[in-house]
């Protein structure tokens, strides 16, 4: 994080404000802000990110800004209002996604199946079992549809509707999704894409079955 203040602050004699890099140097500190946990801090690192990116939109719409964009609403801006309890705002932001990876990858892609994947959480969150449950669904039955067997993708789909089981007590029904995101996670040891942190969450609470 003191990286990326000094570099932040170096630039500065260099680019606008408005520039794209700082749009980036923000969202890289609002990702190690939430990391840390520092949720309040990270939301406005991401606001500020979001700001920039609009008017980069705004003045030149460009395929990469606008994915940088829907990736600072997934990693950042979104999971963050969520983490804040601000559901509403956090719905609101799951939708850009979701509108954003449709326009550009189609209805039956892995990056719409992560959004549905985020709104599994999201309505778990909330209490909607059966929303969670819809949207777990979904995530699902694309990824089966579109990955290799084996894609870590995958393992993250089977793995929310496991939870959602097993947070209703239907062990039954959980048990088979956990085993199926165990078997992805060993053959996939090496994959640079695991966050050390979801792992053991998800591995947590596979012992209890």
């Amino acid at each position: 994080l003191d990286f990326l203040v000094a570099t932040e602050n170096e630039l500065k004699g260099y680019y606008q404000e408005n520039s794209l890099i700082f749009a980036i140097i923000s969202k890289r500190k609002a990702v190690a802000y939430r990391d840390e946990a520092k949720y309040e801090d990270a939301l406005k690192e991401g606001k500020k990110s979001e700001a920039i990116l609009e008017e980069l939109m705004k003045q030149n719409p460009e395929k990469s800004v606008e994915l940088e964009l829907v990736d600072l609403y997934e990693e950042v801006v979104g999971a963050m209002y969520c983490q804040l309890g601000d559901f509403e705002n956090a719905e609101l932001y799951f939708n850009k996604e979701l509108l954003i990876y449709r326009k550009y990858f189609g209805e039956k892609s892995k990056e719409v199946a992560e959004v549905y994947t985020g709104f599994s959480i999201h309505y778990l969150q909330k209490g909607d079992f059966k929303q969670a449950e819809e949207y777990a669904l979904k995530s699902v039955s694309i990824c089966e549809s579109i990955l290799d067997g084996n894609d870590i993708n995958l393992a993250w789909a089977y793995s929310a509707l496991a939870i959602v089981y097993s947070d209703l007590d239907y062990n039954d029904k959980a048990k088979p999704f956990y085993d199926k995101m165990a078997q992805i996670l060993e053959k996939n040891t090496d994959n640079r894409n695991l966050k050390t942190y979801e792992v053991s969450t998800l591995y947590a609470r596979l012992v209890l079955y």
